[in-house]
Parts: structure tokens; C-alpha cells; sequence
């Protein structure tokens, strides 16, 4: 009785045409994965060299090659080079722009609006927001499954980190005195290794200087400096 009254709302629901299932759906196309692919800013040439193929590269920043600049300069030798130029995007026609962010490229501005795929990536300023990018990234270049890899990577390299023990005070310390602060991206690696930021200690803003006679006085444990 019960399997009948079933058929019957089932018969129901088929001729006002709310049975889904009496006429088959076809599959859904996998997106085309792109194949001319250009990079707007230093940040996403890095996450474009880590993920994608090289075949797939038209286009990187011209500071991709510098290994001051990038940490995948090494992967972008050989690769063409843009110099932030909207006639150089028109004549690669490409099916891909990433930036990150790209609000901020003038050559991107100034191409016709929604002229061509754009993956614009929000600025990352913690570790949660950088793997955001990196899926993002990766589920646009085609290849998702290298973004899960290089984030397993990433936080395996964390995870194997020695901690410096407890209480052990650090200065992130760069060209004419800054240093980075409280909320930013360094701090936040800072603490999950167990380091405490010495701008932090002091109440400095994200990014403030501090003299070498001021850097003495505080005596911290870690001088971290870029190389």
C-alpha cells in the first residue's frame, strides 16, 4: 500500500514535469584548463610558477627571474618576461590573468573590461589566506591537485620547524630599520614556532623603524634578516 501511494505522488510529481530523473541530464563539461596563462605581480608569478606547467606560462612580471624578488626565480628563467603592458596582454590573447590582487596593474586597467578570464586573488596576510590562493590557483591553472600537495608541503616544513623555547624574543629586521609587526604574516610564523616579536613587545605598528642603537637596547634572542 505504501509502495503504491509512492508511485502515485511519484507519477504525480512526472507529469507536472518535477521528476527529474524521467529525462537524463547530460554531464557537465570540465572547464578548459588554460594554456596562456599571464601573471600581473610578483606574488602571482610565484603561486603560477608552483602550480602550473611551464608549457602553460605566456606571461610573468619582469622581476620573475630576480632571486632577491622571487623564491621561484630559478622556474621563470626562460620564460617570457612583460614589462606591465596592456599591448603586450592583447597581442598574447591569453585565457588566463592572474594577479594578486590584480586591481592594482595599470595594464590591466586599461584593457577593454572583461576582456579575458581574470583570477584576482585577495592579498594574503595570514597563513590561511595564502593556502586560500594556492587551492585558488591551482583549481585555475587545471591542476588542484598540486595545490593540496604544495600545502601539505608547506605545513609538513612548519611542523618539522625547531622550537626555539619558550619565551624567546625575535626581530624580523630589514632594510633601513623596519621591522614587521603585530598582525602581518611574519608574526603570525613567528608565533606558531613559539617566538615572541619583538615589535610586538615593543607596541610597534605592522611596519615601523627602529634605530641599530634602539635594536641594541632591546637585546633580542633572534635577529632575522632577509638574504
Amino acid at each position: 500500500m505504501r509502495r503504491r501511494g509512492l508511485l502515485a505522488v511519484a507519477a504525480l510529481l512526472g507529469g507536472t514535469g518535477l521528476l527529474w530523473a524521467a529525462s537524463p541530464v547530460p554531464p557537465a563539461k570540465a572547464p578548459a584548463v588554460p594554456q596562456r596563462i599571464v601573471s600581473i605581480n610578483l606574488c602571482a608569478d610565484q603561486l603560477v610558477l608552483a602550480l602550473a606547467d611551464r608549457s602553460q606560462i605566456a606571461g610573468l612580471t619582469k622581476n620573475a627571474t630576480d632571486p632577491e624578488m622571487s623564491g621561484e626565480a630559478a622556474k621563470a628563467r626562460g620564460l617570457p618576461l612583460l614589462s606591465n603592458s596592456a599591448e603586450q596582454i592583447l597581442a598574447i590573447e591569453p585565457d588566463l590573468i592572474v594577479g594578486m590582487p590584480a586591481s592594482r596593474s595599470a595594464a590591466l586597467r586599461a584593457l577593454p573590461e572583461q576582456a579575458y578570464p581574470l583570477l584576482d586573488l585577495d592579498t594574503a596576510n595570514t597563513l590561511d589566506e595564502i593556502y586560500t590562493s594556492i587551492r585558488q590557483t591551482a583549481v585555475a591553472v587545471g591542476h588542484p591537485e598540486r595545490g593540496d600537495a604544495l600545502i601539505a608541503r608547506m605545513q609538513g616544513e612548519l611542523a618539522g620547524l625547531p622550537r626555539p623555547g619558550k619565551s624567546r624574543v625575535a626581530a624580523y629586521y630589514q632594510r633601513r630599520g623596519y621591522m614587521t609587526g603585530t598582525g602581518t604574516l611574519i608574526d603570525e610564523l613567528m608565533e606558531r614556532i613559539g617566538l615572541v616579536n619583538l615589535a610586538g613587545k615593543l607596541g610597534k605598528p605592522p611596519l615601523s623603524q627602529l634605530s641599530i642603537e634602539e635594536m641594541v637596547a632591546a637585546q633580542p634572542d633572534y635577529l632575522i634578516v632577509e638574504s
